[in-house]
């Protein structure tokens, strides 16, 4: 008889992990939005990004455009932009 399965997975399993890259803008930096989005944009990726501006309050979510392709290195830079508490990779359910 002939094999014709190797392996049987659930439906969670096989669907990729919604991810969203959270960033925060401390009140106390002069960053601005666009120069966040230029450290994001020369690879463009599938995972949403939405900034947020602590002194104005403001929430922004990014164009798919400018949505991250995702990798350690990204990581390393934003936390070194914008500190190691305001880069945030969240898993969505």
């Amino acid at each position: 008889s002939d094999l014709i399965c190797e392996s049987i997975q659930t439906y969670e399993n096989l669907s990729p992990v919604k991810r969203t890259l959270w960033l925060k803008i401390s009140k106390d930096s002069n960053l601005m939005p666009d120069d966040i989005i230029k450290y994001i944009s020369p690879k463009k990726g599938n995972t949403p990004v939405i900034i947020y501006n602590e002194a104005k309050k403001q929430k922004l979510t990014l164009k798919s455009e400018n949505y991250a392709d995702i990798d350690e290195n990204l990581i390393d830079k934003l936390k070194k932009l914008l500190g190691e508490n305001c880069v945030v990779l969240k898993e969505d359910k």
